[in-house]
């Protein structure tokens, strides 16, 4: 927050001084307008030191970047005098094309933003992603909306008026205990747009919920359920809610390993048989796909049936049923514009998911909320675990008693304990590396995607030494990719031979001269893609291209 004060008050005393105009505003800085991006390089000493010191150690990662920045991090020398260094700068700008007089003239078109309409764009901005807010998040919003700059005691004011406003809601003692990423003592704030669209959303789902909707017949339920005798008893009488119970909006909570995709296959089938449309969704694609292979549901993304289905006026399946999995991570916007077109079409919703489990990065909770509210069924035993230490270990962690479960773990051995963050990255990729060589398809999870970026660079380090990995290599986003390498895919794409945002490959083949490559699904092995330059050189907003190493991935990019 800091660094956007400075750079919105750096921007407001240079327009004020000298005049100039600024490019867009981007994570709180901006370029001034008119100056070539070749003179911008051409003073980036620093980048090039960096990116010079990242070839030596051979790293392609953020995490590189971090660390070849410390290395090469010079103390300041504050006893030279910038009038001894204008010539050398003036040389140097005109080598790279810099035309000063150009500069001076170019100009964009002065900020005219009436105090109503900045309050709008931020309030917009504050509420995309989340349901509470700061006063830093305030505070940066406010001067990253100033191309031209703002002091800091104007960005202070206006920030202090933003919140004195009516239609902002403090939160006191309504603020969630444990609300990640805010100090204890911070106070939070939200706005009555995003109060009134939970209300509407729980609303709605109650109104839904009582109306009577796709009921499937007892006969096509009790074959289906005869179709699967090595289902269990909670999933047998889950099935029999879902298919008889008639209910507009259902919830199903179970635990991971609980067995919840495993039992829509004979309630899709009772549904089917009754002659009831089944269509599903997921707020990712690999979950989408998942249930599609293990339920036969067709699905897709949760994005796409909403815009399929709501902007381009497809609509859902008139009277039918719409499974949602890994519910909990769906936003509370997405779930109220799921809820709207589910009561247009008279279809029947079915959300399933676990809300102790991850929550939505954009607007989380509304899944708890309604499960609260309107009650749920339940598939409590795990039974992807057989081991009784694992499954009570699995429990602790929901129930928020991670120390218990970390004891049962060192009871038995199976607590591995590191002096420092190095060794354990080290012991966590030679692991996986072990498993890899031993034929299984270990991953490695991590919390943040510096981090993965790390651990990514580490394991694709080993398998080289190691000659694993081919010679031929691509540049590719950030980094670069092997023959033999397992990579991310994170761009979406269509057609016959579909590709889909996280899911895991082998590089089989790249042609370096055409810029192209061939990927082998890691859980489909018959499924084999060509990528183009197109594809391998285009620059998704949450990544750093189109593909990224996969021998490790975060948490969410693993879910489903």
């Amino acid at each position: 927050t800091a660094g956007y004060l400075y750079q919105a008050h750096l921007r407001a005393e240079l327009t004020r001084e000298l005049g100039v105009s600024w490019r867009e505003v981007h994570r709180g800085a901006a370029e001034i307008a008119g100056v070539p991006d070749a003179t911008l390089r051409a003073f980036s000493r620093r980048r090039r030191e960096i990116e010079a010191r990242m070839a030596e150690r051979g790293g392609t990662s953020r995490r590189s970047a971090e660390i070849a920045a410390l290395e090469t991090r010079k103390r300041k020398d504050y006893g030279v005098r910038p009038a001894e260094q204008r010539g050398e700068w003036r040389e140097r700008a005109k080598e790279s094309g810099l035309d000063i007089d150009t500069v001076f003239r170019w100009r964009t078109t002065p900020e005219r933003l009436g105090e109503a309409t900045l309050f709008a764009r931020v309030e917009s901005k504050l509420t995309a992603e989340r349901s509470t807010f700061a006063r830093r998040h305030l505070i940066e919003e406010i001067a990253a909306a100033h191309r031209r700059g703002a002091t800091v005691d104007k960005v202070e004011r206006l920030a202090d008026r933003f919140l004195a406003r009516e239609q902002i809601v403090e939160l006191g003692e309504a603020r969630p205990a444990n609300a990640p990423g805010f100090a204890p003592s911070e106070p939070l704030y939200t706005t009555r747009e995003v109060i009134a669209l939970e209300e509407r959303l729980v609303k709605e789902a109650e109104m839904h919920s009582q109306r009577t909707l796709a009921v499937a017949t007892p006969s096509t339920t009790d074959a289906a359920l005869a179709s699967d005798p090595a289902l269990a008893d909670e999933q047998r009488e889950m099935v029999r809610r879902l298919a008889l119970g008639g209910e507009g909006t259902v919830f199903v909570v179970g635990r991971a390993g609980a067995g919840k995709t495993r039992a829509l296959r004979p309630m899709r089938e009772a549904f089917e048989a009754s002659g009831v449309e089944v269509i599903g969704a997921s707020v990712q694609n690999t979950a989408a796909r998942i249930l599609e292979q293990e339920a036969g549901v067709r699905s897709t993304s949760l994005t796409r049936l909403l815009y399929e289905a709501d902007v381009q006026g497809f609509g859902l399946p008139r009277r039918g049923v719409v499974v949602v999995d890994e519910a909990a991570m769906a936003s509370t916007r997405a779930l109220t514009r799921l809820q709207d077109v589910a009561a247009r079409d008279q279809a029947k919703l079915l959300l399933i998911g676990d809300p102790e489990q991850l929550p939505a990065i954009e607007h989380p909770g509304a899944f708890r909320a309604l499960v609260d509210r309107l009650g749920a069924i339940e598939l409590r035993e795990v039974r992807r675990l057989r081991d009784p230490v694992e499954r009570a270990a699995v429990e602790l962690v929901r129930s928020g008693r991670g120390s218990s479960a970390l004891a049962a773990y060192s009871e038995r051995d199976r607590l591995t304990l590191a002096g420092a963050v190095s060794d354990l990255e080290a012991m966590v990729v030679g692991d996986r590396h072990v498993a890899q060589r031993a034929g299984e398809d270990a991953i490695m999870l991590a919390r943040t995607r510096a981090r993965t970026a790390r651990l990514n660079e580490l394991a694709q380090g080993v398998r080289l030494a190691e000659g694993e990995l081919g010679e031929v290599s691509i540049a590719v986003g950030a980094g670069r990719i092997h023959v033999g390498d397992r990579v991310v895919t994170r761009v979406n794409r269509g057609g016959d031979s579909p590709v889909h945002n996280r899911e895991r490959w082998i590089v089989e083949a790249i042609d370096s001269g055409a810029r192209t490559m061939t990927l082998r699904h890691l859980a489909e092995q018959d499924r084999v893609v060509a990528l183009d330059a197109g594809y391998l050189d285009r620059r998704p907003g949450d990544a750093v291209g189109s593909l990224e190493l996969g021998y490790a991935i975060t948490k969410y990019g693993a879910q489903g």
